[in-house]
């Protein structure tokens, strides 16, 4: 990745009960509001297909689906990965999959060693050169 170049990160939230598309979309727009508050740019991801019939919006949202967007540092992959932890500590969701381009980490109740592990070897690999 460049230094200073915009990129977009999508979070993908699962709870307990995915059936339950209430308490999804209410775990979603939570995260998405702490995340806000520690001043990422997130908004719920706008969905590619139709809206449902009936409804009055052109749009469709994916229930689950968080666009953050931004020039994300290490320092700034760490505080996000942080505050997801967190949420998923609390029993606010079950994991929570994180993509960067063709990157993902799914983060989720290991260990707290393993899963720092795990993030720290994906904010690692971004930034190392490819073929290495």
């Amino acid at each position: 990745m460049m230094a200073g170049t915009a990129e977009a990160l999508h979070v993908l939230v699962t709870t307990d009960d995915d059936s339950d598309k209430r308490r999804l979309a209410m775990a979603t727009a939570n995260l998405a509001r702490e995340l806000t508050q520690a001043r990422f740019a997130a908004a719920l991801d706008q969905g590619s297909g139709d809206a449902p019939a009936g409804s009055k919006s052109a749009t469709a949202v994916t229930i689950g689906s968080i666009a953050v967007s931004g020039v994300f540092s290490a320092a700034a992959l760490r505080q996000l990965t942080r505050i997801v932890t967190a949420y998923i500590q609390r029993g606010s969701a079950r994991k929570i999959k994180i993509t960067d381009g063709d990157r993902e980490i799914v983060i989720d109740g290991l260990s707290g060693k393993a899963q720092q592990a795990l993030i720290d070897n994906w904010i690692e690999s971004r930034d190392a050169p490819s073929g290495s």
